[in-house]
C-alpha cells in the first residue's frame, strides 16, 4: 500500500508537481494554479481520501490543461511553442486544404443523384438530421438511413478519385 502523506509534503510535492507540468508544456506558473491544487488537496484529506505522489501530478496535469483550455481553447493546446511565423504557415495550410477538400466535395456532389444532392447540400451547410427531416418533411429514420447511404457513396466517389 502505497502511504498518504502529510499536509505539509503534499503542499511542497504540489508545487513541484505544478512547477514540472508548467515548464513541461511550456505555461507560466501562476499562483491560482497552486493555490487552486491547495484546495484540491485539502479537501481531499478532509474526505479522509489518502493524497500519493501519484494523486498529485495527476491533479497538477489536470489543472494546468484545464487553465490551458480555458484561455486557448482545446484545439490550440498542443501548439503553445509556436512562432508567428509558423502560425502564419499552419494557417496557409489550413486554406489551401479548405480550398482543395470543397473542391473534392463539389466534384463529388456532382457524381450524385437529385435526392442525394439536396441531403448533401444540407449536411454541407450543418444542418442536423432533425433539420433535414423538418425541411424535406421526411421520417428522422428515413433521413437517417439516407445520410448513411449517402456517406457511403460520397466515400466511394472519393476513393475513386484519389485513385484516378
Amino acid at each position: 500500500m502505497i502511504p498518504s502523506m502529510d499536509f505539509e509534503s503534499a503542499i511542497k510535492a504540489s508545487a513541484r508537481a505544478i512547477s514540472m507540468e508548467c515548464r513541461k508544456r511550456g505555461w507560466p506558473e501562476k499562483d491560482d494554479l497552486r493555490q487552486d491544487m491547495l484546495v484540491r488537496i485539502w479537501l481531499m484529506m478532509e474526505q479522509g481520501d489518502s493524497v500519493t505522489r501519484k494523486a498529485i501530478c495527476y491533479m497538477a496535469r489536470g489543472i494546468v490543461v484545464d487553465t490551458m483550455r480555458k484561455t486557448l481553447g482545446r484545439s490550440k493546446i498542443k501548439s503553445v511553442h509556436l512562432s508567428e511565423s509558423e502560425w502564419e504557415d499552419i494557417e496557409d495550410k489550413k486554406a489551401t486544404n479548405n480550398i482543395h477538400v470543397t473542391s473534392m466535395l463539389d466534384d463529388a456532389e456532382d457524381h450524385l443523384t437529385p435526392d442525394e444532392r439536396l441531403l448533401f447540400r444540407h449536411l454541407r451547410l450543418g444542418h442536423t438530421p432533425e433539420m433535414i427531416a423538418k425541411a424535406i418533411g421526411m421520417n428522422i429514420y428515413a433521413i437517417r438511413r439516407d445520410i448513411d447511404k449517402l456517406l457511403a457513396n460520397v466515400r466511394t466517389i472519393l476513393s475513386g478519385r484519389k485513385n484516378a
